[in-house]
């Protein structure tokens, strides 16, 4: 579909899991926006996107944090009818200790900051009870929350590669 759309462009598909997803390149900027809650061990994803940036590039990517220094591996099954559905996955939560602990460990030369994101607009509940809407929560008129109870706090991570591994 993102052909049809920029036919000039080049596009790459594959798994986030094996390198490379992209042939000798590297590139200034990659992003990862809410996919390291899917996987329930962050450090083969970080090393992954990190070996795709160029020397002085980013890695910008958005992550649920827990409040907590506790990384939760969260399974669930929706339970609206009689039969019997397998267990989903798709709201780990990882500490921001634990990432940087991950992003220290790469081998690359690295410094990152954080930024929290807060919702700035009401979001309804949806039909599908795992998509995230927004109540208030203490001092928070719109905190996120989801069919599984929790609280879904979302930083974005900007990452520059200052050094290369050796």
């Amino acid at each position: 579909q993102a052909s049809e759309k920029v036919p000039d462009a080049t596009f790459s598909c594959g798994s986030i899991l094996e390198i490379p997803l992209v042939e000798d390149r590297r590139f200034d900027c990659v992003t990862c926006l809410g996919v390291l809650t899917h996987f329930d061990e962050p450090k083969i994803v970080l090393e992954n996107l990190l070996s795709y940036i160029k020397l002085g590039g980013y890695l910008l990517f958005s992550v649920n944090l827990t409040r907590a220094p506790n990384d939760v591996k969260v399974r669930y099954r929706k339970t609206h009818s009689n039969e019997t559905r397998s267990w989903e996955t798709g709201w780990n939560m990882f500490s921001r200790g634990t990432l940087e602990r991950v992003l220290k460990e790469s081998g690359y030369n690295l410094s990152w900051s954080w930024d929290e994101f807060l919702m700035p607009f009401d979001l309804p509940r949806q039909e599908n009870t795992m998509r995230c809407w927004t109540m208030a929560v203490g001092d928070r008129k719109r905190q996120l929350v989801n069919g599984a109870s929790q609280i879904i706090d979302i930083w974005f991570a900007r990452i520059k590669v200052e050094k290369l591994p050796n």
